[in-house]
């Protein structure tokens, strides 16, 4: 589906955001933005996964076209206005038809891109020594955030959310090439059985 009424909705839901739940923000936000939007406008989950770089493209367009679009201090995406949200997601869903990184209508499109964005996101932040509000992360935490991404793959949008996990180390080491970090990725505690491990 795309056109009005995906704009329209959008710009609906970017009206609407439910209270804080105390957790990761944009993590929070993106996960109810999907579900709602699948729900108002009765859109399935696209049936084929793209390739693994493929999907980390569509995580780093996410970021680029919306992420990094949410203003300052905070950066949340709550905080960008309903237009701007609407015209942003334009941007996604023009950039994936370009790039041919799904082949489906746009809202279809989308609802795959923002569930391989919240498990690969989900993920890639367990690997890191600090949590986002600068707290050292234990291996106990990553237990408890990673059981919270399980969690999620018995939910509506499961699929793309297991598939987005598969994305997380390739995701995260493109990132320390990038920028010449000499970080290195916190994984031993990851579960051998975990999609983060499967091969591309």
């Amino acid at each position: 589906m795309t056109g009005p009424e995906l704009h329209t909705q959008i710009e609906a839901l970017g009206q609407a955001w439910p209270a804080p739940q105390g957790g990761e923000p944009n993590l929070e936000d993106l996960d109810w933005f999907v579900r709602s939007l699948m729900s108002r406008m009765s859109v399935t989950q696209p049936d084929l996964f793209p390739t693994r770089e493929q999907g980390v493209e569509l995580v780093e367009l996410v970021e680029a076209k919306l992420l990094a679009h949410a203003p300052s201090p905070y950066h949340r995406i709550r905080d960008i206005s309903p237009a701007d949200l609407v015209h942003n997601f334009k941007a996604i869903a023009q950039e994936i038809r370009d790039k041919e990184l799904l082949p489906h209508d746009d809202a279809t499109n989308i609802v795959g891109a923002l569930f391989a964005w919240l498990g690969c996101i989900a993920m890639a932040k367990t690997l890191r020594e600090v949590d986002s509000q600068g707290r050292l992360y234990t291996d106990d935490l990553r237990r408890r955030d990673y059981a919270s991404i399980e969690d999620q793959w018995d939910e509506s949008g499961g699929p793309w959310v297991h598939y987005g996990v598969s994305l997380a180390r390739t995701f995260e080491l493109d990132r320390i090439r990038r920028s010449g970090s000499q970080r290195k990725l916190i994984e031993g505690w990851v579960p051998r059985e975990s999609p983060y491990w499967d091969e591309p």
